[in-house]
């Protein structure tokens, strides 16, 4: 599960993901906004928030039905 499940985040604003699974994950956005590329068991990727303001959901490549959102403030 991802945690938390909505986030409000500034557009442009830097965010590090942690992998907490127990195989390497890719979490990206269902509108392709963002893309971490394999992230190790407990490692960490940072990436940018999109610029636009809106609501984005984010997947993983492993558990494709499992969402969260990012609001964009």
């Amino acid at each position: 599960m991802f945690s938390p499940m909505a986030l409000g985040i500034a557009p442009g604003a830097t965010i590090k993901v942690t992998n907490k699974e127990c195989v390497a994950y890719v979490l990206s956005t269902t509108h392709g906004r963002f893309n971490t590329d394999s992230i190790e068991v407990e490692g960490s990727k940072k990436i940018t928030a999109p610029i636009k303001p809106g609501k984005f959901t984010f997947t993983g490549d492993i558990h494709q039905l499992m969402t969260a959102t990012r609001i964009g403030m």
